[in-house]
């Protein structure tokens, strides 16, 4: 880590196991591996009655509540760990002011450090690569690892803050600056590579610029472009593909989309391809085209057919073994009908409204051939005195 000068926090794990010795640990850290450091916290208990944390910068108890602790609750600091409390952050104080200047001021002229004061502190010497915090918890357990967090957002250097370098390969390995800005190409490194269910998962480090599916992007070592086929989220080890459904109301990266057809097409419903490459075999296309056209013919969702649609197919992906017509095409019906009632669509019709005056005695066949034509509704229905029957039609 010196190294590459990466600032970095530690992380004592398993409080709650038995045999529990943080400062046990924290002696070695600073021996061992010859880190000038010191605990930001001090535990509530150990092993099997370990139940919390006293933050010894902002002087506050952390308790961890339900079943994966997930509700922190903060309390004052319990009275019978008062001296402790004292005694470690005059220890954390005494190990940042060896290497802060500012705070040494303060300490060495017995000035009142405010907890604001103290974290600016760390942080300088944090990021200075002087100072490395050391936190603690039991991370199987959730307790101890939403203050950890806190500790990366609180100590750690936002990407504007570290100077970042490239090489660029077109001009003999020129030393480029990266600013970290959005709007400047794509510069990431590929850190890990892992088999998941949707074939290889590239994990990315984006040190400048953006990244969108479906966009091509190169490989410095071979210098050949790789289309991106799926984006998604990370969360522990759970994966959420980022979207699989587009709504014509909403922006979500997709799969495919949905959209009126333009004035004066020929048909009432289109299916387009874009898809560029494999990533779903040619010979399921009919099957997912099939499924689409049944889903809006069928109207079992919305009480009629939908017409004057184009399905636009831009992405996907497929599996060796459990792939087949069937399951993309029950895909597609499900997909569609998902799809079409997350858009919120309305109806711009009438184009006109019909009145049609009928005998009373034809007003049972009349009302059941409008019925018929599906997409057309009835407004509502007049009896006169003189035996006419009107019907106000939406066409």
């Amino acid at each position: 880590m010196r190294r590459y000068e990466v600032p970095r926090l530690a992380f004592i794990n398993k409080l709650d196991r038995m045999g529990a010795d943080p400062w046990k640990v924290l002696n070695q850290a600073r021996s061992k591996l010859r880190h000038h450091s010191a605990a930001m916290q001090v535990p509530i208990g150990l092993e099997d009655d370990f139940e919390g944390l006293v933050d010894l910068v902002q002087l506050k108890a952390y308790y961890f509540r339900g079943s994966n602790g997930e509700k922190v609750v903060t309390e004052e600091v319990p009275a019978d760990m008062e001296a402790l409390e004292v005694e470690k952050r005059r220890e954390l104080i005494e190990a940042v002011s060896e290497v802060d200047d500012q705070l040494a001021e303060a300490f060495l002229g017995d000035e009142p450090i405010s907890p604001a004061d103290l974290q600016e502190a760390i942080r300088r010497a944090t990021i200075a690569l002087k100072f490395v915090p050391v936190f603690m918890g039991s991370a199987f357990k959730n307790k101890g690892v939403q203050p950890l967090l806190d500790g990366v957002l609180n100590y750690l250097p936002c990407p504007i803050e570290v100077s970042s370098y490239a090489l660029d390969q077109t001009k003999n390995e020129e030393k480029v600056e990266l600013t970290g800005s959005l709007d400047g190409p794509l510069v990431a490194l590929a850190f890990k590579l892992e088999e998941g269910r949707f074939g290889q998962l590239t994990y990315l480090r984006i040190y400048e610029g953006v990244i969108r599916k479906g966009e091509f992007i190169i490989n410095v070592n071979t210098g050949k472009k790789i289309k991106v086929p799926h984006l998604v989220r990370m969360h522990s080890d759970e994966m959420e593909v980022r979207f699989w459904i587009y709504s014509i109301t909403g922006g979500f990266s997709c799969y495919w989309y949905i959209e009126p057809l333009r004035a004066g097409s020929p048909t009432k419903f289109e299916f387009e391809n874009l898809l560029v490459g494999q990533a779903i075999p040619s010979g399921f296309i009919p099957a997912i085209e099939k499924g689409f056209k049944e889903a809006a013919n069928s109207g079992a969702l919305i009480g009629h057919p939908v017409e004057n649609l184009r399905v636009v197919l831009t992405d996907g992906a497929a599996h060796a073994v459990d792939s087949s017509e069937l399951a993309f095409k029950l895909a597609s019906i499900y997909a569609f009908r998902q799809c079409y009632t997350a858009s919120r669509p309305f109806i711009l019709e009438p184009v006109m409204l019909v009145e049609l005056k009928v005998p009373t005695e034809f007003q049972g066949a009349v009302a059941g051939d409008i019925n018929k034509w599906g997409s057309y509704f009835i407004l509502s229905l007049f009896l006169f005195s003189n035996g006419l029957f009107m019907i106000l039609v939406y066409l």
